[in-house]
């Protein structure tokens, strides 16, 4: 028995519709939560600081960017990724303007030096949340320990009002992650000055 063969013009018209949808599916944007205007450190000095992994909850650790909808539901945006794992960018942008804001350097997984004092950070995200078109909120729970063994432990709610693009979803982030490293160079400093080692270093208000 002999097969009707498809005719060319519902082969070529299918053709279209698939060339169709391949050119209006959306592009993907790749976000990092480094600002532009912090790409790169500052000359270290001798001072070391070890910026530990970050912990970041669960909910918004995936590629893509996490927004609020309504009073309980969270939405991926599937058009906008971040370029790095979330905890990874998190660090990343905490080391870069660590050691721009303290002249530092970064030794995490390095061999530091005996002789040279380390202050060691540790991060856990508490909150990571934006609404588009109205805020960003982000909140973090952090200690930072000293060469002698002080430690002070803090934590930072920042908020950010934002526009309802990805880009600016992404830009109120920055801001955010910016003035929790300023909180955390506040600190290190404050370490530093005190020359007593059973000094108590306040957190920034």
């Amino acid at each position: 028995m002999s097969r009707n063969p498809i005719p060319l013009a519902v082969c070529a018209g299918l053709a279209i519709l698939a060339l169709s949808a391949c050119s209006t599916a959306p592009s993907i944007r790749y976000y990092t939560l480094l600002s532009p205007a912090l790409a790169a450190p500052a000359q270290p000095r001798d001072e070391l600081i070890e910026v530990m992994p970050v912990r970041v909850p669960a909910q918004v650790d995936v590629q893509n960017l996490v927004v609020r909808q309504g009073a309980g539901e969270l939405a991926p945006v599937e058009r906008a990724q971040w370029i790095a794992p979330l905890p990874d960018e998190w660090r990343n942008a905490l080391s870069v303007q660590l050691q721009q804001l303290l002249g530092a350097r970064d030794v995490y997984g390095l061999p530091a030096a005996a002789d040279l004092p380390v202050q060691r950070l540790r991060v856990v995200l508490q909150r990571f949340d934006a609404w588009p078109g109205h805020r960003v909120d982000v909140a973090a729970l952090w200690s930072l320990v000293d060469a002698s063994g002080r430690r002070t432990t803090c934590e930072s709610r920042i908020s950010e009002r934002v526009a309802g693009d990805d880009a600016a979803l992404v830009q109120g982030y920055q801001r955010a992650v910016a003035a929790i490293a300023n909180q955390i160079a506040d600190v290190a400093r404050a370490q530093r000055a005190a020359v007593d080692a059973d000094a108590i270093v306040s957190c920034p208000r």
